[in-house]
């Protein structure tokens, strides 16, 4: 069984508390139980199942369970403490709620959650609400908001009351006034990096170093340079990292994983580099789970990371035989998974932040795009931020291919230069159009099919090439700017370019007059305009009688702009 293989049947085993608890016997501990798995089972679980389960781990795991929770990111997730405080609280084992009392966890919560002051019997000086409590000795005062403390500050209180009679008064009172003494955000600095070394052993992945696997090389020059030098290391891991799993919602899609990479992992034989890869994965799928922070959001954000992970491997791997290993050396005999990782995400983050900054250099937006781009640009735009990558088809009527190969990348890219090198050409039609726009020179009653809002690229550059064909620019007719046919004009450009079917006609005299266009308005330094202007023809052209339709159904038809008689 290869480890993908096995890393989906261990995590089908963790799906949920009950499977869990049929690994512990009686007498027993859950010690090698996985942590991630282990933490989801508990966190949907209530908080009494979860006190049941916290004698059975180890401190180690303990630890872990409050090192995923209690943070986001870099900063503490103070609504995620009530669990736990209320899981310790009604746990009966009297040493692990000592450990969490001493825990520098409980120490942050009680520091950020409650405003904690001296108290002096001799001079007291009560706040001016009931909204708070003294502890044992009566020389700290906790005061805390009963909106959203209320319903675990039972629990603390009992807690600081047995921390008391743990430690005695004098050295409890010196544990927690040290709390009030130290800044919070100091102390919350330096547990965050002592909680992300422990975290990394056991395959976990803090933020930033997620945010730095996720980072692309500077080129794919330097990418190709770097792979092509890379050396074989293979770090030993440990028992505690070896048993580490995901949960079976990042596994799901996994079981189609491309054959090619099955395939790759079967040729490594060395049990020590196989247990390393097993481990380099469940932390490269750890990292995409951090980086999206899909632990807290449920079981589809974590399909999602898993999923998203996956098609990236797929496509670093073809890239890495295509175009890195020229020996038939088997890839992971000298790459790791996050290798075939950045190679791949390198691959779209280079052409994505190329086509995001030429948006924006041209007025436009991927999140907020104009209406002006027109659909079948939108819809590239759409597609190259999707998650994974696809292709729009050419007449958007079928659903966009979605890139896995190192070709389709190739294909993808393509596509995208195009937008990138035609997008100036957009921005300029746009400019004027806003010009004649806020000229009053472009009203909706001026227009048969569109209104003002409605008119986009496409239907300008149709227009455009209408004209163009029908000689509108040409000698006297060539004085008169108009953004838009006649009825009749446009009838005639539907006669010359639609064949008998009622398509666009593929003959050789349609290309040559699409030729001309592209040559005359400056198209033809941007390769893929005849495909584009064709498509756009075909896509709002197609699909009407125009012989036969009546001349008030023709408000109904895309195209050329049809000028209102």
């Amino acid at each position: 069984m290869n480890i993908i293989d096995l890393l989906i049947k261990e995590s089908e085993s963790y799906l949920d508390v009950s499977e869990i608890g049929k690994s512990i016997q009686p007498d027993a501990n859950a010690h090698s139980l996985p942590i991630q798995p282990l933490y989801l089972g508990l966190k949907q679980s209530s908080f009494e199942v979860a006190a049941s389960y916290l004698p059975y781990l180890s401190k180690v795991q303990r630890e872990a369970m409050l090192n995923i929770d209690l943070w986001i990111r870099d900063s503490l997730d103070l609504e995620s403490f009530p669990f736990w405080i209320k899981a310790y609280a009604a746990c009966g084992n009297g040493k692990i709620r000592t450990e969490f009392m001493l825990s520098n966890q409980f120490a942050l919560f009680l520091k950020g959650k409650f405003h904690i002051n001296t108290f002096d019997l001799e001079e007291p000086c009560y706040p001016e609400h009931d909204n708070y409590f003294l502890t044992e000795d009566n020389l700290l005062l906790f005061e805390f908001d009963p909106d959203n403390d209320g319903a675990y500050i039972d629990d603390v209180q009992e807690l600081i009351k047995e921390l008391y009679s743990e430690f005695g008064v004098e050295n409890a009172y010196v544990y927690l006034f040290k709390i009030v003494a130290d800044g919070f955000l100091d102390f919350q600095e330096g547990e965050f990096a002592r909680k992300s070394v422990r975290m990394k052993e056991l395959g976990f992945v803090s933020y930033m170093d997620a945010l730095e696997l996720d980072s692309p090389f500077p080129s794919v020059d330097v990418m190709v340079s770097r792979l092509k030098k890379s050396n074989q290391v293979t770090p030993v891991v440990t028992n505690e990292q070896a048993i580490q799993v995901v949960h079976a919602a990042v596994m799901s899609s996994y079981s189609e994983f491309n054959q090619t990479v099955m395939d790759e992992l079967s040729k490594i034989d060395d049990p020590i580099r196989l247990s390393f890869l097993k481990y380099d994965f469940v932390r490269l799928l750890n990292a995409k789970i951090e980086r999206d922070m899909a632990l807290k959001a449920g079981t589809v954000a974590l399909a999602s990371a898993g999923k998203s992970v996956k098609w990236i491997l797929e496509l670093g791997l073809d890239f890495l035989k295509s175009e890195i290993i020229k020996n038939h050396e088997p890839v992971f005999f000298r790459y790791d998974f996050r290798d075939v990782y950045r190679a791949g995400n390198t691959l779209i983050l280079l052409k994505q932040k190329e086509l995001r900054v030429k948006l924006f250099n041209c007025g436009f937006s991927v999140i907020e795009k104009s209406p002006f781009l027109g659909q079948y640009l939108s819809t590239i735009i759409d597609d190259s931020f999707d998650s994974p990558i696809r292709i729009a088809s050419e007449k958007l009527a079928t659903k966009s291919k979605k890139v896995g190969t190192y070709n389709e990348f190739l294909e993808w890219s393509a596509v995208c230069s195009f937008v990138i090198n035609i997008l100036p050409f957009v921005q300029r039609f746009h400019t004027q159009f806003e010009q004649m726009e806020k000229g009053g020179l472009l009203l909706d009653s001026y227009y048969l099919n569109y209104t003002v809002d409605q008119i986009d690229f496409e239907a300008v550059l149709m227009s455009s090439f209408a004209n163009h064909l029908l000689g509108n620019y040409q000698g006297e007719k060539g004085r008169v700017k108009k953004m838009g046919l006649t009825l009749a004009e446009f009838k005639k450009f539907a006669t010359t370019i639609m064949d008998d079917k009622g398509e666009v006609s593929s003959l050789s005299s349609t290309g040559e007059m699409i030729d001309k266009f592209i040559a005359d308005f400056g198209f033809s330094v941007i390769e893929g305009s005849w495909k584009y202007i064709f498509n756009i023809l075909r896509r709002q052209m197609e699909g009407y009688d125009y012989a036969n339709l009546p001349d008030l159904d023709f408000k109904h038809v895309g195209g050329p702009i049809i000028l209102a008689s």
